[in-house]
């Protein structure tokens, strides 16, 4: 047991749309995967409208979001001293460390060039990028 995170991409929603029905949502493709990020969980937790209790429900990302969290992450590991400030870790019953150590900063290296591989890679105007996670 523990927190896995993820990011899935699907095709937009587009009303009166024959090629899009309630089976398409379904077709997500993981495009990100965390275990015990709970820095990560708490950054969504603060920039969106995921709740801490929340578990297994889908959080629409757009650009601007994703382009935060990449700068974010690039502060805090220019600025190791200020990564309590900008993305503190969380506590939860399967949510790993709460250390500020290797593993917290390698969390941030991997999310940084997961959001870079996912704003490169996606059509804001026809694609969703969305967050879920389970624990």
């Amino acid at each position: 047991m523990g927190l896995d995170m993820y990011l899935f991409k699907r095709k937009k929603f587009r009303e009166n749309d024959p090629e899009f029905n309630e089976l398409a949502a379904d077709k997500r493709k993981e495009v990100c995967y965390w275990r015990k990020a709970n820095e990560i969980r708490g950054w969504f937790v603060e920039h969106t409208g995921l709740k801490e209790d929340d578990n297994c429900r889908y959080i629409e990302l757009n650009k601007e979001l994703l382009e935060e969290l990449r700068d974010d992450c690039l502060f805090v590991l220019e600025n190791k001293d200020r990564a309590y400030e900008v993305i503190p870790t969380t506590s939860g019953f399967f949510f790993g460390s709460t250390e500020y150590n290797e593993g917290y900063f390698e969390d941030l290296r991997y999310t940084l060039r997961k959001v870079d591989e996912i704003l490169d890679t996606t059509d804001f105007d026809t694609e969703v990028i969305e967050y879920t996670d389970w624990w």
